[in-house]
């Protein structure tokens, strides 16, 4: 929802490109199988129901072991090997295992991918050659965006992919810093200046 938000606010036309998507998502739901729909209609009680407690007894014990070890966490996989159970949310997973060092790291790389990505988008505004590599940025935005807000019910911090998206966007800003300044040491030649005939003696 929120990826799809960015991208009908930033797109021409795109209000009604995510207004078609959402009325399609909603035409579908009646067709799907009941295994895939009960579980998000199983949640009738909060106190009670086993899975949101399990996510709270993950969130309070990674607070907790912060609490603990606050600098530099308890180390990878800390809260399934003492808890048992996933953090179920990536900025808890971090907290825990790698203390508010780790965590400021996070969160600064998450923060400075997106500002490259608005860097890209601007530095290539009026470059046509140049389209494919704003509209790429682009995409990473929304990929960003909803790596954020999925990350607060899922723990993903060391996710693979993610560090393959980081890795995409650092060669995407090297190629369109490389052709910025090829296109701006391209100067047009002056043509030579014109020979005197020199008159034999």
């Amino acid at each position: 929802l929120a990826a799809g938000v960015i991208f009908g606010l930033r797109l021409k036309r795109g209000l009604l490109i995510m207004s078609l998507a959402d009325a399609a998502r909603l035409a579908v739901i009646p067709l799907l199988a009941e295994n895939i729909i009960n579980p998000f209609l199983s949640i009738s009680d909060m106190d009670t129901d086993a899975s949101f407690q399990g996510r709270m007894g993950a969130w309070q014990y990674g607070f907790e072991l912060f609490a603990r070890k606050p600098i530099a966490g308890g180390g990878f996989g800390v809260l399934d090997y003492d808890y048992g159970k996933a953090s179920h949310n990536s900025f808890i997973e971090m907290l825990g295992e790698h203390g508010a060092v780790g965590l400021f790291i996070f969160i600064i790389l998450l923060i400075t991918c997106a500002s490259v990505t608005f860097w890209i988008r601007r530095a290539t505004k009026y470059r046509p050659d140049l389209a494919w590599a704003s509209e790429l940025a682009f995409m990473l935005q929304i990929i960003l965006v909803g790596y954020g807000v999925g990350s607060l019910t899922i723990n993903h911090a060391v996710f693979p992919l993610l560090y393959g998206i980081i890795g995409i966007l650092a060669s995407l800003q090297i190629i369109v810093r490389r052709e910025l300044q090829t296109s701006a040491e391209v100067k047009p030649v002056a043509a030579p200046s014109p020979v005197a005939a020199v008159a034999p003696a």
